[in-house]
């Protein structure tokens, strides 16, 4: 490549992933990124996995515990329960359980 060269570098995340930033010669999150080449460079495209929050709220009187609790990444298996309080019991779940296997 010649000095002067203009170079458009494009980072491309999997599904599932997103693209966080670069590393190495050039430090930027811009996507794509051009550059002006005038020596030797050495860049690193840093990709995350994508990661989900899961509110949970109740209707009655009862709680729910869910595990894990935390961020959980794309794909996570996560257990639900149910506790419903005295002279209360648990009819079923809604919200956005039409993707959920629910057991």
């Amino acid at each position: 490549m010649r000095p002067g060269s203009v170079v458009t570098l494009t980072a491309t995340p999997s599904v599932g992933w997103n693209f966080t930033g670069w590393s190495g010669d050039t430090t930027a999150t811009t996507n794509p990124l051009t550059l002006v080449i005038t020596r030797n460079r050495s860049l690193t495209a840093t990709f995350a996995l994508n990661s989900y929050t899961l509110s949970v709220t109740t209707s009655g009187s009862g709680s729910v515990v869910k595990n894990p609790t935390n961020r959980l990444p794309a794909r996570t298996p996560v257990s639900l329960t149910a506790t419903p309080a005295a002279n209360w019991h648990f009819i079923g779940w809604s919200g956005d359980t039409a993707a959920a296997r629910i057991h």
